[in-house]
C-alpha cells in the first residue's frame, strides 16, 4: 500500500510548510495569527489527503502529532514562557 502523503508532492509541501509555521511559533514569541494560519494550512493539507485516498491511520497519526505540538505551542505562549 502506498503512502499519499509522501507520494502526493502537495500534500508534502503543505504538512511541511505547518510544521515550520508550528515551529517558529514553538522558538520565537510569533503572533496568535501565526499559530492560526499553520493550523488552517495543515486541515487544509489533511482534508486534501483524505479526498486524495490517504488512509485515515496515515492522516491520523500526522494530526496526532500536529495537535500536540501546537497545544504545547498554544500553552507555553499563553503562560508568557
Amino acid at each position: 500500500m502506498e503512502s499519499i502523503i509522501l507520494t502526493t508532492p502537495i500534500v508534502l509541501i503543505g504538512f511541511i510548510t505547518a510544521f515550520a509555521l508550528l515551529c517558529a511559533c514553538f522558538l520565537k514569541k510569533t503572533h496568535a495569527v501565526v499559530l492560526a494560519l499553520s493550523m488552517l494550512i495543515f486541515i487544509a493539507s489533511a482534508s486534501y489527503a483524505v479526498l486524495a485516498g490517504a488512509a485515515l491511520a496515515e492522516v491520523g497519526t500526522v494530526s496526532m502529532i500536529f495537535f500536540l505540538v501546537s497545544a504545547v505551542v498554544y500553552v507555553r505562549g499563553r503562560d508568557g514562557k
